[in-house]
């Protein structure tokens, strides 16, 4: 890793390359013993089997809190300028793959596998849980429902990180990844199997029976199948976990979740229909953020540096009444309520053009949406301000094609069917805290709310409920399954659909899934 002699080494990044050797003693058997070598060509299409936990650093720090800029290539006290020319070379080398420098390093690994696997070889890798929901992962989801079969992702359920994790000492959720290179065109309707397992294997010879039991189940039950959850995987008497296959697409929208029915569950709400009990179902009209709204700007399109931004930011002051204001970040004691207060008051930078500003400013909305929600302490998904405001960090705007329909979006998102949808998307790294983009959120399915105007209505169809309960306090979002008035907002959501079912028990069974975080007592799941 590092310079030598004018050209630029990678470590092992640098087997992308199909003429790059690794030099040094390396170590052949055969039929004599042990034979040395001093180089080691690894060619493309050669390997049966790659298997690795890489590491997970991202290839940049851009706004971090370290040091060094480049983490990935900043061992051995390599100055600055080297690990620039290094992220450099990475980005040349492994252009045009599946690795993205905002998923890390464990996505160039993954590219390498790739490249290296012969048809019928098999990749095993242990990854971030975002590898199954993160924009940037996107790459590499599509990779293997592209170009693989017998598709396995392998989780552990768990109220922490830790106990959620393969490795000893990554302290996130982790995925296990198998999967074999397709040998020739893929079956009609491909399909991928989900694993949840009840906790991870204590010992090596526990491991292998574990795998037993996961290559033995070969009749799953399906994400199609009702609500009837996965098929458990059983060590004799003792239930280890849970199976389900689901169609091998780029859309994983998976991670440690305990009990699969919810899967099922958000599965046929996004199709249209919504199941409560087994064989039950509701018909709604449904849509995806991405058809009914545009995302605000990013943020540092906002206040971004070199008048990338044409804006400042700075507290936004009581009684103050400033020309430009954003929602900007978290607040769990201040956003308690469907309705919240903007945050920030936007000044414009020397020398910004008036054009720039208002063009920017031109997506400020009463609509926004949360991208990194901690359940464990924060009411919600989404939030309307009083005033049109910019969404900041936190907070992008979504601007709805139809603007009396804001209400109604963040009516949805307070519910718990707009909160299932979210959480399942959600990434599910830390335990107890979302995580998504602005890109993503435009793949989360919503109500059509368009599908239910009334002919020359100038109000959305849940404005009542919103105008009801918009500054009603909420508990947490962990706690849905105890709040009187999220209750209340479902009931009302619910009626006006013309459901005449309640969402006790959905709102129970989502709040005892680990990843919602330590739930308040008296939550229960299903089994």
């Amino acid at each position: 890793l590092g310079e030598h002699l004018g050209s630029y080494y990678l470590g092992s990044l640098s087997l992308i390359d199909p003429n790059h050797s690794i030099t040094g003693d390396g170590i052949r058997l055969t039929g004599a013993g042990e034979e040395r070598t001093s180089v080691t060509r690894i060619a493309d299409g050669s390997c049966d089997v790659v298997i690795m936990n890489p590491p997970f650093v991202r290839n940049t720090n851009h706004g971090g809190g370290r040091a060094d800029p480049y983490p990935a290539f900043s061992a051995f006290g390599i100055p600055v300028k080297i690990q620039k020319e290094l992220a450099s070379t990475n980005l040349g080398l492994f252009k045009g793959t599946c690795a993205h420098g905002n998923a890390g390093i464990a996505s160039n690994f993954v590219a390498i596998a790739d490249a290296k696997l012969k048809p019928g070889g098999t990749m095993g890798f242990i990854l971030p849980a975002t590898v199954t929901t993160g924009d940037s992962w996107r790459a590499v989801r599509s990779l293997v429902s592209r170009g693989y079969d017998n598709v396995t992702l392998v989780g552990i359920k768990s109220s922490n990180d830790q106990e959620s994790s393969f490795s000893a000492d990554t302290g996130m959720s982790e995925i296990m990844l198998v999967a074999q290179k397709r040998r020739s065109a893929a079956h009609k309707d491909p399909r991928m199997r989900i694993v949840v397992l009840d906790r991870a294997p204590k010992t090596p010879i526990e491991g292998v029976e574990f795998g037993k039991r996961i290559l033995g189940c070969v009749s799953a039950r399906g994400l199609e199948d009702g609500l009837d959850g996965g098929t458990p995987l059983l060590l004799g008497t003792y239930r280890i976990g849970s199976a389900m296959t689901c169609p091998l697409s780029p859309d994983w929208y998976y991670g440690a979740i305990n009990d699969l029915s919810i899967l099922q569950c958000a599965y046929q709400l996004e199709r249209g229909r919504l199941m409560l009990a087994p064989g039950v179902g509701y018909e709604l009209h449904m849509s995806t953020i991405g058809d009914i709204a545009d995302i605000g700007p990013h943020a540092l399109d906002i206040i971004g540096d070199n008048m990338r931004g044409p804006f400042t930011r700075h507290k936004l002051q009581d009684g103050s009444d400033p020309r430009y204001i954003a929602l900007w970040g978290n607040d769990a004691e201040a956003q308690i309520s469907m309705e919240v207060p903007s945050d920030k008051q936007l000044s414009a930078k020397a020398g910004s053009s008036p054009e720039h500003l208002e063009d920017v400013y031109s997506s400020a909305t009463h609509a926004h949406m949360n991208i990194n929600p901690r359940y464990t302490s924060q009411r919600l998904c989404a939030a309307y301000t009083d005033r049109k405001s910019l969404g900041g960090r936190s907070w992008p705007s979504v601007v709805l094609n139809n603007k009396i329909h804001e209400k109604s979006f963040v009516v949805w998102f307070a519910s718990t069917l707009g909160i299932l949808s979210y959480w399942v998307a959600a990434g599910k790294q830390q335990q107890g805290r979302g995580m998504t983009s602005r890109t993503a959120i435009k793949r989360l399915p919503v109500l059509d709310f368009a599908r239910y105007d009334k002919h020359g209505s100038t109000r959305g169809i849940f404005d009542p409920i919103y105008d009801e309960f918009r500054r009603d306090a909420l508990l947490p979002i962990n706690r849905l399954y105890e709040d009187p008035v999220r209750r209340e907002i479902d009931s009302a959501v619910m009626a006006t659909l013309g459901i005449d079912e309640g969402l006790d028990d959905l709102r129970r069974r989502l709040c005892a899934e680990p990843h919602m975080g330590v739930a308040a007592k008296g939550a229960k799941g299903s089994q």
